[in-house]
């Protein structure tokens, strides 16, 4: 088997998306088990996190100025 035949073999666009969908399922499934055999209190404890307030975060002030002066059209730059 020359080089050029194991190259032709290898870059053959047909060969390179199974490949790429084999690597694809397979990660997806391990996603998936890796989800289901995870503790419960794990999961909850995940679930949670995007409303646990430990360090809230204070709003910023709203200012008034910005919303009354719309922007200048005439290139004057203040």
């Amino acid at each position: 088997m020359t080089m050029n035949a194991v190259l032709a073999f290898v870059t053959d666009p047909t060969l390179l998306k199974g490949v790429g969908t084999a690597i694809f399922i397979a990660v997806y499934i391990g996603v998936i088990v890796k989800l289901l055999r995870m503790r419960p209190e794990t999961s909850r404890r995940a679930a949670r996190i995007p409303l646990d307030d430990d360090h809230p975060v204070e709003p910023r002030p709203h200012s008034t100025r910005a919303a009354a002066t719309p922007p200048s059209t005439t290139g004057d730059l203040r």
